[in-house]
């Protein structure tokens, strides 16, 4: 799949409405990375250290995404999100590119009310 749009069909008019009613509430932290930087390990840091649940790159449409969806049993965008939310660790960890983000990226503020600040790096 190529597309997050292939994973989640009806994503394209939930995009058209700037998702509304969709989002994750938790405090989000999204790891945004490009291809070989390190950032299978970190995640596999955060999950270790306990608190940050199973950071993962939940909008590769390329395998994870719908690798997610299935193990989540949801069919919807909505209940993909939902189903994050529920999850019980008091942070929203997750890592993306711009390929794949960029579906959302105009209303990551809907998506993630919560995000947290801060910019880390070299």
């Amino acid at each position: 799949m190529d597309s997050i749009f292939d994973v989640f069909p009806r994503l394209r008019q939930l995009a058209e409405s700037r998702f509304a009613g969709v989002s994750c509430a938790k405090l989000a932290i999204m790891i945004a990375m490009t291809a070989r930087t390190g950032s299978t390990h970190l995640c596999a840091a955060l999950q270790a250290a306990g608190e940050a649940g199973r950071p993962a790159e939940i909008f590769n449409p390329r395998g994870v995404a719908g690798v997610e969806r299935q193990r989540r049993g949801v069919t919807l965008f909505a209940g993909y999100m939902r189903s994050f939310a529920a999850e019980p660790s008091p942070v929203f960890i997750f890592k993306t590119n711009w390929q794949d983000f960029t579906p959302f990226a105009r209303d990551w503020h809907t998506l993630f009310p919560q995000p947290a600040r801060g910019v880390s790096g070299p």
